[in-house]
């Protein structure tokens, strides 16, 4: 794990596997740093709480796509209060 921003660190590195979250709304730039460095058959996870980053699933039309929408609820010891759900995208490169 790197604790920096990913403009800054993803030109330097070699993976076949990123997870992307907290983008801070740089979602696109980011997304064309990892496509130029990933290779085929390498995966990108990303998880978020609003949908406008669904439009980062148009971007991805190299990949083979998996995006579920994951609810949770706490108990507080009367009923169950949802909490925001998640959306978590699995893309494979082709």
């Amino acid at each position: 794990m790197i604790y920096k921003r990913a403009e800054d660190v993803v030109s330097n590195l070699d993976f076949n596997k990123c997870f992307i979250g907290g983008t801070d709304g740089n979602i696109d730039e980011i997304l064309e740093l990892v496509d130029r460095k990933l290779t085929k058959g390498g995966v990108i996870v990303a998880n978020f709480v609003t949908n406008k980053y669904t439009k980062m699933i148009d971007k991805l039309k190299n990949y083979q796509l998996e995006v579920k929408l994951l609810n949770t609820s706490n108990f507080d010891g009367i009923m169950f209060r949802a909490n925001n759900p998640v959306f978590i995208v699995k893309a494979v490169k082709n």
